[in-house]
């Protein structure tokens, strides 16, 4: 496209580098609009990571007779990427650094609407100073509607970029760039993860005798693992370069700040552990999922860094009850991010799992030996969960609840696809199968009576189903969605767990456990015969949630909560003596336990949340004022005077801070041991309202803005109740938890009202209404009214009480939010069917919903209004969800 110069800018005496169009070029309508492009994209980017220009115009040069293009730009004094490692490894410490810089260079560029295009070794430079530089933009690309509005200015590729059109350098362009398919920023990624193959390893990861022959192994090949090459690489950086060059562009990383995310971890593990080997990033469960998810374990899953908790589980253990075993490994199943089910065959040469997006589920299987998948339920709005292989490895047993089957049921489907076919209907847990094949036994909530739950026994087909034995409130057979029982090796027993609430618990029209309450948990074996039930262990767990026999009978392995821990972690229970002990001792969340017939291999989920605090005013890009792990994701608020409130875990526990709407002048409200979160101004700015979750149990409080003068106003039973004040100041509305009709343990969510002074608090209309808010005179409460089977619709009731009016035609979910447009004539919502990135706008009277935000990408957490402006504070991020295998998992006997 040209060539550089060496050049000296007379007027402000500094050296710059100049690159110029020859003339005979300029005719070329194609190259100069490259040359003009590379000129636009660079200059419209203001970071250290990314080459500063300076200058664009055209020139006659001296002796010639045509006019040259040309760009002033930063001299870098350096070297090239490619002239720093001309066919060496760097060492892993230097690669990194390289890597994340270049990332950032990415980050600002995307950003910025800015697709790189040809990210490669020749276009990364190290200066004198060590700081990495992202070159020539010449082939950069804006994002779809991010056009400059006058042609003339217009920053967008000639027809000579778009679909169906190959540019860029083989062995670094991404597959749906060798295609020719249109890009979006993903390419970038998987060049930059081609550029961190060969900084890593010395080569590069796609290389043959010809462009051609490069370019068909970059779309249809996978290059040589990183660790059969350089054994001594850590894993982590493995799975991230797997990750970086997944073929297929949603199974890759969703953006380059997460790659940087991942990176920085990696690099801070190596610093503060050296000698360790980093292993895979683990993920957390869903941030607002609190009608079916532990609280406590979110909250825990969050608060760790990925790759410290993998390395944890991977170090050789101490020889106390803590630990498990010196040859512990994991590594990453999937790559997705958004895998929420996961399950082992028997034989270990299958994994099935479900990946959930926007609303919609797949079932997809993998082999193990090759990586080769197969969808076996292509993309549906239902939910799949309690995956079992048959023994014989050749079918699935799997549960499905939708809007047809709220109850749930259990479908089979042959492990090489097909038509699945019902088993057996009302079913809360995935199945066990007796050893020899021909019976399954599975777990029912609310039955035979609202208060009970009990055991089942089936043959295979479903026919002859009869229960084996039942608890009753305050005890529980089903504590969590994700329960299982597990069949003795002998065939003598089955194994589950038992929870014990004590307090108040909330259901959705079963006595479903959530995580609101009190517990205790242990393990029991069921006498196949009888029904009797004897205690396995009891470790005062707070929660078992499933339980899996070794093959040997000599011990179980189980998710469970320890009494004073608050994530879920894989144990290991011997039998029928010993102490039980855990396998990962991290500050993730693990669900699901499958292990093949051997004992040997254990597939679970695990999962990660990554958010940060955006701020969006009409008319102005969205600016994002935070670069934290999970900003926001438990509450926003705004503040009259312009800042901005938001929940952290930078203490390592929940807290709150107020910042600046450009997120300077940060500052920590609360400085307790508890959990803070939800929290409204009030409408002076002079103190927050929010929930804090004590040892004594959940409190609405007051506190100044300044952090003192804390004051309790109310207590409550939900641990996640959501809350707001008054307009005119004098009032609080909160969610508790009341008493279902006809008494009993079933529990549901209420609004309550209680004065800013605190005071008894009283309920407000006589509907199950969750997460109020004030309408902007005060005259209205909005929010979530369920109806009988648990669908959540957006609704509105008089604050003086009422009966609650239902004003949208869809569910919305269980992460869903609400707030009132300034003329109380609509509500906001953060979730509608098929998009959970978005605020939509829903009129009161019926009119369509319009969306307000433009957001293409990850998931709008929280939302609150600007103080008299047209514009919203929110928390917006991703969470990564895969499926993880755990090797070496057995204790030494």
């Amino acid at each position: 496209m040209g060539k550089v110069y060496r050049g000296f800018d007379s007027t402000l005496k500094r050296n710059v580098a100049i690159k110029l169009l020859p003339p005979e070029r300029v005719a070329d309508p194609s190259r100069l609009s490259r040359f003009m492009q590379e000129a636009r994209a660079a200059s419209a980017l203001n970071h250290p990571n990314v080459i500063t220009v300076y200058d664009i115009g055209e020139e006659h040069l001296e002796g010639d007779h045509e006019q040259v293009r040309y760009i002033a730009m930063e001299l870098v004094e350096g070297k090239t990427l490619r002239e720093l490692v001309r066919g060496e490894h760097l060492d892993v410490r230097q690669a990194l650094k390289i890597a994340i810089q270049a990332a950032e260079g990415l980050v600002a560029a995307h950003a910025a609407g800015i697709i790189h295009r040809d990210l490669k070794p020749e276009n990364i430079m190290i200066n004198r100073s060590d700081v990495v530089k992202v070159l020539d933009f010449g082939l950069a690309k804006l994002r779809p509607g991010e056009e400059a509005s006058d042609p003339g200015d217009s920053r967008t590729m000639t027809p000579a970029t778009e679909p169906g059109f190959v540019m860029g350098t083989p062995g670094y362009m991404s597959p749906e760039q060798a295609r020719g398919h249109l890009l979006d920023a993903r390419s970038d990624i998987f060049s930059l993860g081609s550029v961190l193959y060969e900084i890593a390893v010395g080569r590069p990861a796609f290389e043959s005798s010809s462009s051609v022959e490069t370019m068909h192994k970059v779309i249809h090949s996978e290059p040589v693992a990183i660790g059969e090459i350089r054994p001594d690489l850590p894993i982590e950086l493995g799975r991230i370069i797997r990750k970086t060059l997944a073929k297929d562009p949603d199974e890759r990383y969703q953006s380059a700040k997460e790659v940087l995310i991942d990176l920085r971890n990696l690099l801070h593990e190596l610093d503060t552990s050296p000698g360790t080997v980093p292993g895979h990033a683990a993920a957390a469960p869903r941030p607002r999922q609190k009608r079916a998810i532990a609280y406590a374990a979110i909250l825990a899953g969050i608060l760790g860094v990925v790759a410290l908790a993998f390395a944890m589980a991977q170090r050789p253990r101490g020889h106390g009850t803590e630990s498990a075993t010196e040859s512990l490994q994991i590594r990453r199943v999937t790559a997705t991010g958004k895998v929420i089910q996961a399950a082992i065959a028997p034989d270990a040469k299958l994994t099935a799992y479900v990946i959930s997006h926007q609303g919609e589920q797949t079932l997809v299987i993998r082999e193990m030996s090759t990586g080769q998948t197969l969808t076996l339920i292509p993309a549906r709005r239902s939910s799949y969960w309690g995956m079992t292989f048959a023994p014989d490895s050749s079918s699935i047993y799997f549960g499905i609840k939708d809007n047809v089957d709220p109850a749930g049921a259990i479908y089979r489907i042959s492990a090489l696809g097909g038509t699945p076919r019902k088993i057996v209907d009302a079913v809360d847990s995935q199945v066990t199968f007796s050893p020899d094949g021909k019976q399954l036994a599975f777990l029912r909530a609310g039955f035979p009576s609202q208060e009970e739950s009990a055991v089942l026994i089936a043959n295979v087909d479903g026919s002859n189903v009869r229960m084996l034995a039942k608890v009753h409130a305050p005890e529980f057979f089903v504590p969590i969605f994700f329960a299982g029982p597990s069949w003795s090796p002998d065939g003598t027993m089955i194994a589950t767990a038992v929870v014990s609430r004590v307090g108040k618990g909330r259901a959705r029209g079963t006595a479903y456990f959530t995580p609101e309450v009190q517990r205790t948990s242990r393990i029991v074996g069921i006498d196949i015969i009888d029904g009797s039930m004897k205690t396995i262990a009891d470790h005062h767990w707070a929660i078992v949630a499933q339980v899996a026999w070794m093959p040997d009978q000599k011990g179980l392995v189980a998710i469970a909560v320890g009494a004073s821990a608050r994530s879920f972690q894989v144990w290991y229970v011997p039998y029928p003596t010993g102490d039980p002990r855990p396998v990962t001792h991290d500050l993730f969340d693990y669900r699901i336990v499958s292990l093949s017939a051997d004992g040997k291999s254990l597939v679970t989920v695990a999962s990660e949340i990554n958010a940060d605090v955006w701020i969006v005013r009409e008319g102005v890009n969205a600016r994002r004022i935070t670069a934290l792990k999970a900003e926001g994701i438990y509450g926003t608020a705004a503040m009259p005077d312009g800042r901005v409130v938001a929940t952290s875990i930078e203490t390592g526990k929940l807290d709150l801070f107020v910042m600046n709407a450009d997120g300077s002048g940060r500052q920590q409200i609360t400085h307790d041991e508890h959990s803070n979160r939800s929290p409204a101004v009030t409408p002076d700015g002079k103190q927050l309202v929010y929930l804090s979750v004590t040892p004594k149990g959940p409190e609405v409080c007051r506190i100044d803005i300044d952090g003192s003068d804390r004051m309790v106003l109310a207590k409550t039973s939900s641990a996640t109740a959501a809350l707001d004040v008054s307009p005119d100041g004098n009032s609080v509305v909160y969610e508790d938890l009341i008493q279902g009709r006809g008494g009993g343990w079933a529990q549901f969510v209420g609004v309550f009202r209680v004065s800013i002074e605190g005071g008894p608090g009283r309920r407000v209309g006589t509907d199950n209404l969750a997460v109020p808010v004030f309408s902007p005179d005060g005259s209205k409460i909005a929010g979530l009214v369920s109806d009988e089977s648990g669908r959540e619709y957006l609704a509105w009731m008089p604050a003086s009480g009422g009966p609650a009016t239902r004003i949208s035609p869809w569910p919305t979910s269980a992460d869903s939010m609400t707030r009132w447009t300034p003329d109380g004539t609509a509500l906001v919502v953060n979730t509608v069917e098929g998009d959970r990135a978005n605020l939509w706008l829903i009129p009161l009277d019926g009119s369509p919903r319009r969306k307000l935000t433009n957001f293409d990408e990850h998931i709008l957490f929280t939302f609150a209004p600007l103080a008299g402006e047209n514009g919203w504070v929110l928390s917006r991020g991703d969470i990564s969800r895969d499926a993880v295998l755990i090797t070496g998992f057995r204790p030494a006997e």
